[in-house]
């Protein structure tokens, strides 16, 4: 039985969208992949397009936006990958009672750790209806400056509140991505950091992966 991984968010303009590209390309070099675009900008059609493009074929499939063939065809595949919108919508809403994991990125800020409890919260009560739930929270577009504290300040207290509130229920990824222009400007081509050579972000989005699925991502 496949496994549908939500990329979910109460906030947008988090990066969600581009990270859910790497892990389509990273993970369809071994497994059955298919994406599935819920967010009314259409970012990830948009971005199979342009890969399309570029490559004239796709390896993985892109689904319609249909959360009932979702259900029915999750077998047919290892992972669906969904993109749902920046914000708390029905159709997000409706996701969450589906997905088997939730990744929900957030850059190191203080506007973003304010959003936490409302999205937790969320969250908490789709496992009520859905036990086999996962969340992982994931601090995105981290500074790569080496003098840079706010994000090792940021996954502190992230990490301290995610227990004291839920205990081992959610979990704060204990790695980061960081901003880096080869994420930005692939994506904009339809491509992705593990398309051409090596490159730090490959390395680091291969080991959240990791940690997340289990096993080993070739770089």
């Amino acid at each position: 039985m496949g496994k549908i991984v939500l990329f979910d968010s109460v906030k947008g303009g988090v990066g969600k969208s581009t990270l859910l590209t790497q892990f389509v390309c990273a993970m369809a070099k071994t497994k059955k992949i298919a994406a599935m675009d819920c967010d009314p900008q259409g970012s990830i059609e948009n971005w199979a397009t342009r890969r399309f493009n570029n490559f004239q074929s796709l390896d993985f499939d892109m689904l319609e936006a249909d959360l009932s063939f979702l259900t029915e065809n999750k077998k047919e595949y290892d992972y669906i990958f969904v993109d749902s919108a920046g914000a708390d919508t029905e159709i997000g809403r409706e996701l969450l009672s589906m997905a088997d994991i939730v990744i929900s990125p957030l850059q190191p800020t203080t506007a973003a750790l304010d959003t936490i409890p409302i999205h937790s919260k969320i969250v908490n009560e789709a496992i009520e209806f859905n036990p086999k739930l996962t969340l992982f929270y994931l601090l995105n577009e981290c500074s790569t400056h080496s003098k840079d504290q706010e994000t090792s300040d940021t996954y502190s207290n992230l990490c301290q509140f995610i227990e004291l509130t839920y205990g081992k229920s959610f979990q704060v990824i204990p790695y980061f991505v960081f901003d880096r222009k080869v994420l930005k400007t692939s994506y904009g081509e339809g491509l992705s950091c593990f398309d051409g050579r090596k490159n730090k972000s490959r390395d680091e989005i291969a080991s959240i992966i990791s940690f997340i699925f289990g096993g080993k991502i070739d770089g």
